[in-house]
């Protein structure tokens, strides 16, 4: 019995003085922090600016007008006006069919025409003496009738022998030759109208809501260098398409650029949406935990160094490098305030931390800068201006030996 109560008091005593231990452990770790250094952070400020929402996507390039040049009527090509590649305007004349069969036709009818009108005159003068019954006049003036239509169908085939360009364009390759004979089946060459353009694209089913007449887009190709050139949407279709699940849309290309033609290729940003003057931070700023994104503030410090706070914020839009902050708390996160600008993820910042910060590292990617290279820590910590001069000291003293031989 006395063995059982030694051993029972025996752990208690450890167990208190395990206890006892932690307890000045956690009491160590807890103030450890406080008595840490400050650490050198790249800092920047919040600004304002427009974010845009862009869906990328892919169009094809289509003429303003495009139309395939064939006859109306059959017969033998009498002659080509028209130079492949030419400018054209409106109501140029293209090619000539031979219309020697149509017009000779024309001048039949049109004198057969001229006697009907004569003979229902007469009848006319007839008829008031009661000299012929009224069934002649009748014929006279049915026949004249007949002849009047015929003389005005042969009159629209013998227009229809001279083919002239529909609008303003250039025309393309010539397929005839003068002296063949062609009908409705035969192409003679097309006329393109690249005054402006069209741009054809297909948009996902989930931003058809987004859509609106007069959107702009942005469009890309291999042919302009990177360089984008601006349109408007003036045509959305009422339809989703079941296979694609996707909807057709049209733009205008007021001007566009030589180098763009009809039947390439094109990079199409649609511009969804367009927020003005909204605060926006580096996207490495950004400090990500299951509770949510959040935003280390610097703080007013003395002697260089500044305390950090942890301020949650709600994402917006997102463009290269940058993203758009709205603090939950109201006027927690103003323009201008100076926040942790990299590294949040990767150092160890918490409430009340300080930090002295130095300027940010230039974004090679969206500013193209070379200014400052090197390391994160070469960047944080850089060599002291003593160092500095005195790497620099030797290049100074290089003459020195020449000095000293004259000496001696």
């Amino acid at each position: 019995m006395r063995k059982f109560t030694k051993s029972i008091s025996f752990l208690l005593l450890a167990s208190s003085l395990f206890s006892v231990s932690c307890s000045e452990k956690k009491e160590e770790a807890a103030s450890a922090p406080q008595g840490m250094p400050p650490r050198n952070v790249e800092a920047t400020k919040v600004a304002r600016s427009t974010m845009t929402n862009i869906l990328s996507l892919v169009g094809s390039v289509e003429a303003n007008e495009t139309a395939d040049i064939r006859a109306e009527i059959s017969g033998n090509l009498e002659s080509i006006h028209f130079k492949e590649g030419q400018k054209v305007k409106a109501g140029q004349l293209l090619a000539k069919i031979d219309d020697r069969e149509i017009a000779a036709q024309l001048t039949e009818t049109e004198a057969q025409l001229k006697l009907a009108k004569q003979t229902r005159d007469r009848y006319l003068r007839l008829i008031e003496n009661r000299a012929i019954p009224q069934a002649d006049l009748d014929q006279a003036e049915s026949s004249l009738s007949t002849l009047n239509a015929t003389a005005k169908r042969l009159r629209v085939r013998l227009s229809k022998t001279v083919i002239i360009a529909p609008f303003d364009g250039t025309v393309g390759a010539r397929n005839v030759s003068p002296g063949d004979y062609i009908d409705q089946s035969k192409s003679i060459t097309n006329v393109i109208d690249t005054s402006k353009l069209k741009i054809n694209f297909q948009v996902p089913e989930r931003y058809y809501a987004q859509l609106e007449q007069g959107g702009r887009i942005d469009i890309r190709s291999s042919t302009t260098n990177g360089s984008k050139t601006s349109g408007s949407i003036y045509f959305i279709s009422t339809v989703i398409d079941q296979a694609t699940r996707s909807t057709q849309v049209k733009a205008w290309i007021e001007n566009p650029p030589k180098s763009l033609f009809p039947g390439m290729f094109t990079n199409v940003d649609l511009i969804l949406e367009v927020r003005e003057n909204v605060l926006v931070v580096p996207e490495q700023a950004l400090l990500a935990s299951p509770q949510g994104d959040a935003l280390v503030v610097i703080g007013e410090g003395q002697d260089g160094a500044h305390p950090v706070t942890i301020t949650p914020v709600r994402t917006g839009l997102r463009n290269i490098g940058i993203v758009e902050v709205a603090p939950l708390q109201p006027d927690s996160i103003k323009e201008g305030t100076q926040i942790v600008a990299a590294g949040v993820g990767a150092l160890p910042l918490f409430p009340g931390a300080q930090v002295i910060p130095l300027p940010m590292r230039p974004d090679p990617i969206r500013t193209g800068s070379t200014l400052q290279t090197g390391s994160y820590e070469e960047i944080l910590n850089p060599p002291s201006r003593d160092k500095t001069e005195e790497q620099s000291e030797p290049k100074s003293e290089a003459p020195a030996p020449e000095q000293n031989g004259e000496e001696q």
